[in-house]
């Protein structure tokens, strides 16, 4: 009896050991993947805050360079892709900032500075339906939004359409 309660006690004592050892090794694995994931994080906030500095010095180039490097890294980059795609429309390379527009609306397709964006542009290459489309797309999420009716009734005044635009 005394040998099969020791036995107990070893077994016992072993089961607790390797239980503990699988525990505390998922645990440093899950810190080690969550430190590298913040480490990443911390180098394309970077990247991303020393592109917009290029954008605010003017350095229209390096900007873009820039923000294409990070979307190269890293695809989902929201923030990213407003920027460049702003850059675009600044230098009137509209279909491409509609282009990268469209590519973030898969990432967050409710973002309304996007949307006003994706307005903006389709305005700018004069595709008014596509632009009343997007406005009535946030109108209905919002139908009070000021700047959509807003932006939605100078639509309708530029076309000349002066039943809707009332």
């Amino acid at each position: 009896p005394a040998l099969i309660a020791f036995g107990a006690f070893v077994i016992g004592a072993l089961f607790v050991f390797l239980v503990t050892l699988f525990v505390d090794t998922k645990r440093a694995f899950l810190l080690w993947r969550s430190s590298k994931q913040l480490k990443r994080e911390e180098v394309l906030r970077e990247r991303y805050g020393q592109a917009l500095e290029q954008m605010m010095k003017g350095n229209v180039k390096q900007a873009k360079e820039a923000f294409a490097k990070i979307l190269d890294k890293e695809p989902r980059h929201f923030a990213s892709y407003l920027s460049l795609a702003n850059l675009h429309h600044l230098e009137g390379a509209y279909a491409e900032a509609i282009d990268l527009l469209i590519k973030a609306r898969t990432i967050d397709a409710e973002n309304l500075e996007l949307l006003f964006d994706l307005v903006k542009n389709y305005v700018a290459v004069n595709d008014y339906p596509l632009a009343l489309e997007t406005l009535n797309h946030i109108l209905e999420r919002d139908p009070a939004n000021r700047e959509a009716l807003r932006k939605k009734r100078d639509l309708y005044l530029k076309q000349g359409n002066w039943s809707e635009a009332y």
